[in-house]
């Protein structure tokens, strides 16, 4: 029980135990008793007096607290404005002593240019008289501006005037940070999803609405926005809703953030997609965004580069020329059918096989050689004559044609081998140098003097009867073989080109470039034989001879190589020419195989020829004089040798028979050809014809 019960209950006992009576007389004690309970009363109110006053000034001491050390400030001005009383927060935020803000103007702590808000919002709470509230900027001392947020009210006083201002400043500066964070934040994510090439949906992964896409996804489905944002993902994903709510939630629990379907545009067509999706949040709200790539064209692309390297594969293991596709280290990674027919292994015996393995010693350096040059850049390809071993060893004369397979970087990849089996022409070549052979032997037999004539001319007419018989064969089995070549070459060429019209779309470039290589094979090879055709027609055909103007056949050469002439800015000058007896389409042949020599392989000054001529004895002596790259002298004897090549088809076409011929059409005039040269100091080619009728 407190005091104040107790001094209560003291005064209720006194009351009733009064012991006098109105009637009884005894005033005194009467005066006495009331004296004693006022007295109590007293007592009572002084307590309740001390304790209000106790509680006013615990009430005090927490205002204080709490005006002092609230986390807000607090600032109190009269009718212009000056600062009367402010907190510990409100100086700190002003970063200025309190005693220093006392009777200053609250607006000298207002930057410039918010002063007008500031005197607005003033006026409004006094006006109105309802708190009002404001977004401004406040200054510090040391000039650093910061958002704060005002609170104010009027205060008025017993009579109803106004007597103050009160106004609550809270820092909000932090909180402007963050705003301006989340809001550049939403800005470029605005921006990367607006401006995005590839199409974007956002999508509600509880019922699977489109909430959001943008321009590069209404372009890709057909919709317009707000057509797009009506519909679900199931509405465009072809696949089952069973089975895009499963991919949902699998993008939702970042188990999968790939996937590949199916969608249908606004105008029905179907397109493959993929598609890359994850979990965003926006403002509160769990959604997926799915980024959209078309891959239709690949898809497709894809497909066509099957079928083209199905179709290359069987092309290559159909060609009728050996074809090879090797590593960097020569080691076979596919082989056609007609390179194992060629050597007599098997596929697999030559895939465990290394090329030295099946080529003769004497050409192995030579293609290592090459091989090395390709791979450290210096050239694309190379063609060489080689010889082979056949599994039974048999020696085998081929060309060989190898280039470089690279990437669209130009990176060396693997190579590719064509093989052209010219081991039939070798043949013919001997067969025709044998014949050669027996006519010098023939020659020398027929300078041996012989006593006996008769027997003499019998020997000569049976070797003559003999030489007819052989060299008519031979022409004979020649034509027949160049005739049979040829006709399926035809075939292979024209079908090879067919195939490159009809597909050549539907194949990579590295297919059409072996079709390339395939059809120019075979159409060299048919060239080779045409050639090879020609040069036996030579003795094979009779040849009307008549007396012929040099100068005339000169002017014929001259006309068919007009063009030629042009282009490379040619000067011929030549001598008064003799007259001949000779074949005008042979000496036409000669004089032009012979210019067109000098043209093509010419220096780096323009083309000069010189074409001049000597009466020696009983024969003309023609010399063609050239400025161009010369032959090494080592050489000039072999020049002359049916199908000897000095240079590759990469860098002079040709076939290599042109002075075949040449020296075949001399013997038949009864007269030769040789040549002087030089490397780099230009060729001279002689040749004589007989200045009389023969």
């Amino acid at each position: 029980m407190d005091e104040n019960d107790k001094l209560h209950r003291k005064a209720e006992e006194l009351t009733q135990n009064r012991s006098y009576k109105s009637n009884n007389g005894f005033k005194h004690e009467d005066y006495v008793h009331e004296l004693r309970v006022h007295q109590i009363e007293l007592e009572l109110q002084n307590e309740e007096l001390r304790e209000s006053q106790i509680k006013l000034e615990n009430s005090q001491r927490e205002y204080f607290d709490l005006y002092n050390f609230a986390p807000v400030g607090y600032f109190t001005l009269d009718k212009d404005g000056i600062i009367l009383k402010v907190n510990i927060e409100g100086s700190a935020l002003l970063n200025i002593e309190r005693v220093k803000l006392y009777n200053n103007a609250f607006i000298r702590f207002v930057p410039v240019d918010q002063r007008n808000k500031f005197h607005h919002h003033i006026n409004n709470a006094l006006e109105i008289g309802t708190k009002q509230t404001l977004e401004l900027k406040l200054q510090k001392r040391e000039d650093n501006p910061f958002y704060a947020y005002l609170e104010t009210i009027t205060v008025k006083d017993e009579n109803g005037n106004f007597k103050e201002f009160r106004i609550t400043v809270t820092d909000i500066q932090n909180l402007k940070n963050t705003e301006e964070a989340l809001k550049e934040s939403e800005e470029r994510y605005r921006q990367i999803f607006v401006n995005n090439h590839a199409p974007m949906l956002l999508i509600d992964p509880i019922n699977g609405d489109i909430v959001d896409a943008n321009p590069a996804a209404t372009n890709f489905y057909g919709y317009k926005l707000d057509e797009l944002i009506k519909i679900k993902i199931s509405d465009i994903n072809v696949s089952e809703d069973k089975s895009i709510l499963e991919e949902m939630q699998k993008a939702l629990s970042k188990e999968k953030n790939h996937f590949i379907f199916k969608h249908l545009l606004a105008n029905g067509e179907i397109k493959d997609v993929d598609v890359y999706s994850g979990l965003i949040n926006q403002r509160g709200r769990s959604l997926l965004y799915s980024i959209v790539h078309d891959v239709t064209a690949q898809k497709k692309a894809e497909i066509a580069r099957r079928n083209s390297e199905e179709l290359f594969r069987l092309i290559f293991d159909q060609s009728p020329l050996s074809s090879a596709i090797t590593k960097l280290d020569y080691t076979p990674l596919q082989i056609n059918d007609a390179f194992s027919r060629m050597l007599g292994y098997s596929k697999e015996e030559l895939y465990l096989m290394k090329f030295t393995e099946y080529t003769h010693p004497d050409d192995i350096d030579e293609e290592i050689e090459q091989f090395n040059r390709i791979t450290s850049g210096k050239i694309d390809s190379f063609e060489m004559e080689k010889k082979y071993i056949h599994k039974n060893g048999e020696i085998l004369c081929a060309n060989l044609f190898i280039s470089a397979v690279k990437d669209q970087f130009g990176k060396l990849l693997r190579f590719l081998v064509i093989v052209e089996d010219v081991t039939l022409r070798k043949k013919i070549e001997n067969i025709m140098k044998q014949r050669t052979d027996r006519l010098t032997n023939i020659n020398k037999i027929l300078n041996v003097e012989i006593g006996d004539y008769e027997k003499a001319e019998i020997k000569l007419e049976n070797l003559i009867e003999k030489l007819k018989n052989s060299n008519k064969e031979l022409e004979q089995f020649a034509y027949v073989a160049s005739h049979d070549l040829r006709e399926p070459l035809r075939m292979i060429t024209s079908f090879l080109e067919l195939l490159k019209m009809r597909y050549e779309n539907d194949l990579d470039g590295e297919a059409n470039e072996f079709i390339d290589y395939a059809v120019d094979g075979a159409q060299r090879m048919d060239v080779m034989i045409k050639d090879l055709l020609d040069y036996s027609r030579i003795s094979s055909q009779e040849r009307k001879f008549e007396y012929l103007k040099s100068e005339e056949i000169l002017n014929t050469v001259l006309i068919n190589l007009k063009s030629t002439i042009k282009d490379n800015s040619v000067n011929i000058i030549h001598d008064p020419l003799p007259l001949i007896y000779a074949n005008n389409q042979q000496m036409v042949q000669l004089f032009q195989n012979l210019i067109g020599n000098a043209i093509k392989y010419r220096g780096k000054e323009n083309p000069e020829i010189q074409i001049s001529y000597e009466d020696v004895d009983d024969e003309y002596i023609f010399s063609i004089k050239d400025n161009g790259i010369g032959i090494d002298e080592k050489h000039l004897k072999k020049i002359f040798n049916i199908f000897h090549r000095l240079h590759t088809s990469e860098e002079y076409e040709g076939t290599g028979i042109g002075l075949a011929i040449s020296e075949k059409i001399l013997e038949k005039h009864r007269g030769k050809i040789w040549a002087e040269s030089e490397t780099g100091k230009g060729t001279i080619f002689h040749f004589t014809i007989p200045n009389q009728n023969y």
